[in-house]
């Protein structure tokens, strides 16, 4: 993959994964709880969230794989992970949106963590923090709309 096709990738995929949010949200908003072809908007907000975590939380992984003085991380992605997962076997839509929001923050702060001691670059920083600007407000307005 060339570097230029990389940065495009790298700037924006994250933004992309956004529009699913805010699109729910908007949904919601227009007191749609279902969407066409789709279905109900929660269930699929909160899979789609599910998605995420997990991805965020194997990309921590992989991050720190490799760190021995970061076992920490792999313990906490691990945790994320598995919090998101219970979340949405063993409660209902509305009530585990909050629990991702809280899985978002987790993993924003974990990201936040590594960028203040170099272990992230400040491109993905500032992209990360644009993201989960937009994330964390969709799902709680999810939920509260629901």
């Amino acid at each position: 993959m060339s570097p230029v096709w990389h940065a495009r990738c790298v700037t924006w995929l994250p933004r992309a994964g956004v529009l699913p949010f805010l699109l729910a949200l908007s949904a919601l908003a227009l007191g749609q709880q279902a969407l066409p072809v789709l279905g109900p908007v929660l269930p699929i907000v909160l899979g789609y969230g599910v998605v995420i975590a997990a991805f965020m939380s194997g990309a921590l992984w992989g991050q720190v794989v490799m760190e021995p003085a970061a076992a920490i991380w792999l313990l906490f992605s691990n945790l994320l992970a598995l919090v998101t997962w219970a979340a949405a076997v063993w409660l209902s839509p509305q009530a585990a949106l909050p629990v991702l929001t809280v899985v978002f923050v987790a993993l924003w702060l974990a990201d936040r963590q590594r960028w203040r001691a170099g272990r992230v670059s400040s491109r993905y920083w500032r992209i990360r923090c644009e993201v989960t600007a937009l994330v964390v407000p969709a799902v709680l307005g999810c939920a509260a709309l629901a």
